[in-house]
């Protein structure tokens, strides 16, 4: 089940619920106020897995060493 965000219309907490897809219109009820009127917001995405060149230089590494050679179709320079 995916995580969304959510605000409240009436005191404007943001808050997040592990929902599953088809009830993430349905709205929560707000933590702070208890409102059940509160909105999906678009949240900020996050990179995870990726350190100091990890997936990148994995890839290369296991295509050729990172020569700039095409592994699988899709070059890596």
């Amino acid at each position: 089940m995916p995580i969304y965000e959510y605000v409240c219309r009436t005191c404007a907490r943001r808050f997040d619920r592990l929902r599953p897809v088809s009830e993430r219109l349905d709205p929560p009820p707000c933590p702070a106020c208890g409102t059940a009127a509160t909105s999906l917001v678009m949240s900020a995405t996050a990179r995870v897995g990726v350190a100091a060149g990890g997936m990148a230089t994995a890839a290369a590494e296991a295509c050729g060493g990172g020569d700039g050679s095409c592994c699988g179709g899709a070059c890596l320079n």
